[in-house]
């Protein structure tokens, strides 16, 4: 997945940098196109930002309170003029009919309809996710779900997501359980088909049946692992 974030430098820019970082560390994900990082000097800005957008299945719009943008000497705002990359890679990711988040900064509100111009006044009905500084960790992470199209995470699958290994650990518990529910199925099994008889009675020896079960639970959590690890 190819993910394109435009911002507004003087607005949101330390904090777009902050979730390019935390995004390129996340699996799934192949780029994350910023410009600060992706655009090579001499090039030509507004065609690097067009074929980026192309090329990226998914547009963050990162909205702070300064991202209408009023100059102090000018009564119009910058998101109106026909040459604001602001506007231009807003308006590029929602005519081309990629899917679009807004992301609502430290606070900042969702401008009015009205004050925007209309090739961009369709983000405004667009459901939007909010980033604050104080609670980063915890609004990334709806941000990231948004992004792969899962599920809310509950408390739990915070805890699971933010350890890994506890997630393998998890993983490896559930197949053995799962195999030791399989070993339990097979033995009432046999005791009706053979009319009561117990298992280290058909098997001959005590040991053999040990081995079975032992044998049994591990194949269970060691192919759960594996599967785990593959994920």
């Amino acid at each position: 997945m190819n993910i394109f974030i435009s911002y507004r430098r003087e607005d949101t820019r330390h904090v777009a940098a902050r979730v390019a970082d935390r995004l390129n560390d996340l699996p799934g994900i192949s780029s994350v196109f910023i410009d600060v990082y992706e655009i090579d000097p001499g090039s030509n800005f507004e065609l690097s930002i067009e074929r980026s957008l192309e090329e990226s299945d998914i547009c963050l719009v990162m909205i702070g309170e300064s991202w209408v943008a009023y100059d102090d000497d000018s009564k119009t705002a910058r998101i109106l003029n026909d040459d604001d990359y602001v506007r231009l890679e807003t308006a590029t990711a929602l005519l081309s009919g990629k899917r679009v988040l807004p992301i609502l900064v430290d606070g900042a509100t969702m401008p009015e309809k009205e004050d925007l111009p209309p090739d961009i006044q369709p983000i405004t009905i667009i459901d939007a996710l909010f980033l604050r500084h104080d609670s980063f960790t915890q609004d990334i992470e709806i941000v990231e779900d948004a992004i792969f199209e899962r599920k809310a995470r509950t408390p739990i699958t915070r805890i699971f997501r933010r350890h890994p290994y506890l997630t393998l650990a998890a993983r490896t518990l559930g197949g053995v359980l799962l195999a030791g529910a399989f070993l339990i199925v097979i033995t009432i099994v046999h005791h009706i088909l053979t009319g009561g008889l117990a298992l280290d009675e058909t098997l001959g020896s005590t040991g053999v049946v040990w081995m079975i079960i032992i044998a049994s639970l591990a194949a269970g959590g060691g192919i759960a692992l594996w599967f785990g690890i593959r994920r």
